[in-house]
């Protein structure tokens, strides 16, 4: 049984101990009992990773989208920036969206295109795998109420 001046007894890792100084919420320790270097109360080896990386331990090798991104950077390409913020422009492309998403017959890559809703007009952009890919999901927004025309710029990857 710890004695009555051991003041590191029963304390969990990384919780400051009845003798420090901390402040909760800035992340800063008054002692550093329970930080690592970084000033950190999360464990060295612990540290989070973020990225590709870190599920995969390497960079995907199809991952460059250095043309897609010059083409875009001059402005008269729709990206989703471009999307309208008013409530029938949301609700178009969440519609849109929800049958995407719905359609069992899409691939992964398919149900990850990019739908931009200005006004009354959806652009479709991104990879799809087939043409029928492609022709569903203009078909889907086509039949969306509140759509009047559809730019479909989609690209079939095979």
């Amino acid at each position: 049984m710890p004695s009555s001046t051991d003041t590191t007894a029963a304390t969990a890792v990384g919780a400051p101990t009845p003798t420090s100084t901390s402040t909760f919420g800035t992340g800063s320790m008054g002692s550093t009992t329970g930080a690592n270097s970084t000033g950190s109360n999360m464990p060295s080896s612990t540290t989070p990773t973020t990225g590709a990386t870190a599920a995969t331990g390497s960079a995907s090798p199809n991952a460059d989208n250095t043309k897609n991104n010059k083409r875009d950077a001059h402005g008269s390409t729709l990206t989703p920036i471009d999307q309208g913020n008013s409530k029938s422009e949301t609700d178009i492309t969440a519609s849109i969206r929800r049958g995407v998403v719905g359609e069992k017959s899409l691939s992964f890559t398919a149900k990850n295109v990019k739908i931009i809703t200005t006004g009354t007009k959806v652009t479709l952009r991104g990879p799809v795998k087939s043409d029928s890919e492609k022709a569903t999901i203009e078909k889907l927004a086509k039949n969306t109420a509140g759509v009047t025309d559809v730019d479909d710029q989609l690209e079939v990857k095979k």
